[in-house]
């Protein structure tokens, strides 16, 4: 194979030997490249090129390290007389999303932004501890995705971060606006913090976001997150990794007439010669035409069937309009992201036979890969099963991720995505009986087409943030209750959804609103390190108290008191009528806190339980706020369930355990384990209509996972999509029907069978 040259730093000419194979791959040329440690700039290795722009990410200012190496980043930048038509920024800006950290990243910023465009995406570090919603973040960072035509090519920056998670997530909104964007581009780059199309699922929807790539030509995607300079290839795709600006690194991406050229620099490094590269390669333009995919339900006489009746799918593979037909080596197919199968060769295409015995009950993706050489491309369908006897009573798409516990009261379920729409629905029949849209929200959503232009780049399109609802609704007999990350608490008419009042506070709103009926207030915190009590029947303040920190999760009342957690590290104890605090139990600080833990209270006991990020599980004595016990745990991210007929507490990690604890001692009474991940999605309670008690929990691979509350003793799985489930999911004691938010943007009602 007789493969280009690309020439190093001082004319050395580097051949591809090993690597040659990957020319094929994707589509474009691509090398990553280690530039000598303060070159002269005509030694540039990219002195010839067309143009180039900057990549940083991964600075994490406030971390002590990431300032000092971030500051190195921009000088090196300087020092090398460095020209580029602009930085891009891909996340992780802030260790924590403090204030101060952005004060001080903007001032270490300075230089470059004074002399050369910048364009950030937010990562999950800019999120995490959001005291700052995404509308807020962006008068600090700026737009929160980005679409610049640059010399030819079109450059666009996603937001994969989610308001108080670490994981990466996409969404359904968004995918829209990236289709548009990338829309007529002749070839794009994509940029995100979290990598997309990688084996490690960084981002849960990544199968539907390189759909949308594949409509397109787009040879190379651009992340940060793993703090390295990584390469994977994936549906034809060159997906780049690059390393941390907390380590001194950045890179470089060069536009040459045929090719793109991805280098990287550790600043003021002298351990790496100027002419030496890792480079892996392949060509830029026309780029890889795709073959036609097409999946066909068929039974087995090889007719169209019901794809959800016997779960076979023949495949085809056709030469897409103008473009040259594919030799396929080899297909093979996956469900729900599980082990990679081979699928059966016949005549006229390939046969993908599931087995029903492995599929729980619910909806499955299956994801086919086609190879040719050392291409891949990939489709997908979707499978509902239901053999085990449960069913899916109805679906709602929503438009967007839904990050928060459906409420079920009356005949509606009340559920607010991140796009800030907030819906009633007839839980009968999925329908939508009203809806309201937060403003700011309705207005931000909107793809916008800047006028910025320069001499390098054409026009800018930006979204500069939207307010979306992360918090779990409360209702009353007149109104119901939420809060977004806009700062604002809502009240809405129940009957027609109309908004009575809202509530200003200073600082983003995630944790879950509660109406206290003897006081006739709403209790709620901020981002803004406060607890507000408000009246509920003007929405005026009735008292406010000072916690230091974001409170995530919800408050707790017990008799004459308010228990709340906040990343201020401590649980504090108010008096519920004034809000005084009658005392401050310090438990953690940093990253280890209570924060996101909505206490609970088991009045045997006499015990509240709360968790912490520190990996333990807390348990405070009511009268005295005393310690009674500690559970050692990675319990953090949830919060506990109070089985008070058992006198335990139900609790879950981020290693999958599901597992119940006397609420007396500590001791753990039970343990037993739903499969994959639970973040957020903390275990439920639930009183079977068929006279059982049982746990429900949901997880990050999109399982709702049963348990049987005395024992731990799993019951069963279903399957819903791979969404991350990050709300509580919503059962109705004495019903069949349980109600699941998932991060794909879907509500679900499904009916359980007994167990």
């Amino acid at each position: 194979m007789v493969v280009n040259p690309v020439t190093g730093c001082f004319g050395r000419r580097i051949y591809r030997h090993s690597r040659a194979v990957l020319v094929a791959i994707a589509g474009i040329w691509l090398a990553i490249a280690v530039l000598a440690a303060g070159p002269a700039r005509a030694e540039l290795p990219f002195a010839d090129a067309e143009g180039y722009f900057v990549v940083i990410t991964d600075m994490h200012v406030g971390s002590g390290k990431g300032d000092t190496n971030s500051k190195k980043v921009v000088q090196d930048i300087l020092d090398l007389g460095l020209s580029p038509d602009f930085i891009m920024l891909l996340g992780d800006t802030t260790e924590m999303n403090r204030s101060f950290e952005w004060r001080n990243a903007a001032s270490i910023l300075a230089p470059l932004r004074e002399r050369f465009p910048l364009y950030a995406v937010p990562g999950n570090h800019d999120a995490r501890w959001a005291s700052l919603g995404e509308a807020k973040l962006a008068g600090t960072l700026g737009p929160t995705r980005f679409a610049v035509d640059w010399r030819g090519l079109r450059v666009v920056g996603i937001n994969t971060a989610v308001d108080l998670e670490q994981h990466g997530h996409v969404g359904p909104e968004q995918r829209a606006w990236l289709d548009q964007v990338l829309d007529g581009a002749q070839a794009a780059i994509v940029g995100s913090h979290h990598p997309i199309g990688w084996d490690a699922d960084f981002v849960d929807d990544q199968e539907e976001t390189m759909a949308v790539m594949a409509r397109h030509n787009v040879p190379l995607v651009l992340s940060g997150h793993g703090h390295s300079f990584s390469t994977q290839v994936m549906d034809s795709r060159i997906n780049q990794m690059i390393g941390a600006a907390l380590d001194g690194w950045y890179g470089v991406v060069a536009r040459y007439e045929d090719r793109l050229v991805v280098y990287r620099r550790q600043a003021g490094s002298a351990s790496y010669p100027g002419d030496r590269f890792d480079d892996v390669m392949a060509a830029l333009l026309p780029g890889p035409v795709r073959p036609e995919l097409t999946l066909t339900p068929v039974d087995e006489a090889g007719a169209t069937a019901d794809p959800n009746s016997l779960r076979r799918f023949q495949l085809t593979v056709d030469a897409a309009p103008g473009g040259e037909s594919v030799e396929v080596t080899g297909v093979e197919f996956s469900v729900d992201g599980g082990t990679w199968q081979p699928a059966e060769d016949l005549p006229g295409g390939w046969l993908i036979e599931l087995d029903p015995a492995r599929m729980t009950d619910g909806v499955h993706r299956v994801t086919v890969k086609v190879r040719s050489g050392f291409r891949d491309f990939r489709t997908t369908a979707t499978v509902v099963t239901s053999a085990h006897g449960n069913q899916l009573k109805w679906q709602l798409p929503t438009g967007d991720s839904l990050n928060c516990q459906p409420l079920v009261d009356g005949e509606l379920v009340y559920v607010g995505n991140a796009s800030g729409r907030f819906l009633a629905v007839n839980r009968a029949t999925g329908q939508i009986a009203w809806e309201f849209r937060v403003e700011s929200a309705e207005a931000s959503a909107k793809i916008t087409a800047g006028a910025t232009t320069t001499a390098t780049t054409g026009t800018v399109r930006t979204v500069t943030g939207k307010t979306g609802i992360f918090s779990s609704p409360a209702a009353d007999a007149e109104r119901v209750y939420f809060g977004a990350n806009d700062g604002f608490l809502y009240a809405l008419d129940k009957a027609t959804g109309k908004l009575t009042w809202r509530f200003e506070t200073g600082g983003a709103i995630y944790g879950d609103p509660i109406v206290d009926e003897e006081n006739d207030t709403v209790l709620v915190g901020s981002g803004d390190g406060r607890f507000y009590a408000v009246k509920r029947a003007d929405g005026k303040l009735a008292w406010s108290a000072l916690l230091g920190g974001t409170a995530e999760g919800a408050a707790l009342i017990v008799g004459d008191e308010v228990w709340v957690t906040s990343w201020a590290g401590a649980v504090h104890r108010l008096d519920r009528k004034t809000g005084k605090i009658k005392q401050r139990i310090a438990n953690g600080g940093g990253y280890y806190t209570p924060g996101p833990c909505t206490p609970a209270f088991d009045p045997g006991a006499g015990v509240v339980a709360l968790t912490n990020t520190d990996s333990k599980v807390y348990g405070f004595d009511l009268s005295t706020g005393r310690q009674r016990w500690v559970v050692a745990k990675a319990s953090g991210y949830a919060s506990p369930a109070c089985d008070g007929e058992n006198g335990r507490f139900i609790l879950s990690t981020l290693q999958g355990e599901v597992y119940a604890v006397e609420a007396s001692t500590g001791g753990v009474a039970w343990s037993s384990s739903a499969g994959r991940a639970v973040y957020n999605s903390s275990p439920v309670l639930w009183q079977t209509p068929w006279g059982s008690r049982e746990v429900l929990v949901g997880t990050t691979g999109g399982h709702l996972v049963r348990f049987a509350a005395d024992s731990g003793r799993v019951l069963g799985s279903l399957q819903l999509d791979e969404g991350f489930i990050f709300g509580r999911v919503r059962p109705v004691d004495g019903e069949n029907v349980v109600y699941v938010a998932s991060m794909n943007g879907t509500l679900y009602a499904i009916e359980l069978a007994p167990k």
